[in-house]
């Protein structure tokens, strides 16, 4: 094994793309944690996806075969996408807003055609178990 990234910067959560040439990446070197995408398994070019910030409480998703990005917004609760372009070369498109994560979220998952979003929640002692699945969330967002 040899190091990715060895910066005196902050890096968290790496996640690659599915054809395995992209690394997306939560850094801190603007100032505030933002999500970048470099080439990989070699570092090079890079670029910026978020635009106003991302939250650590989450990874980001690479879904649709690699042609959108989701990660957790600065607030910790908004999931954004952006759609991305990484053949020839990388280009993301601007951050658009999907849908606000439940109060207490523990952890979310996104399937990969993004169509689902699986999240877990804390129970209370007296809570039944309940398991609530957003089918179509994609198109109800798009509605006026």
């Amino acid at each position: 094994p040899v190091p990715y990234l060895c910066t005196p910067l902050n890096e968290r959560w790496g996640t690659i793309s599915p054809d395995g040439r992209w690394m997306a990446y939560f850094s801190d070197e603007s100032g505030k944690w933002e999500l970048y995408v470099q080439s990989f398994p070699t570092p090079g070019s890079k670029y910026q996806v978020s635009t106003n910030g991302a939250g650590l409480n989450l990874p980001s998703w690479w879904v649709r075969d690699g042609r959108e990005l989701i990660y957790v917004a600065e607030d910790g609760v908004t999931l954004v996408a952006a759609d991305v372009q990484t053949k020839p070369a990388f280009k993301a498109g601007t951050p658009r807003k999907l849908l606000k994560l439940p109060a207490g979220c523990l952890w979310a998952d996104i399937t990969r055609d993004g169509r689902r979003v699986l999240v877990t929640v804390p129970g209370g002692q007296a809570s039944a178990l309940t398991i609530t699945l957003e089918m179509d969330w994609a198109a109800a967002m798009r509605k006026p």
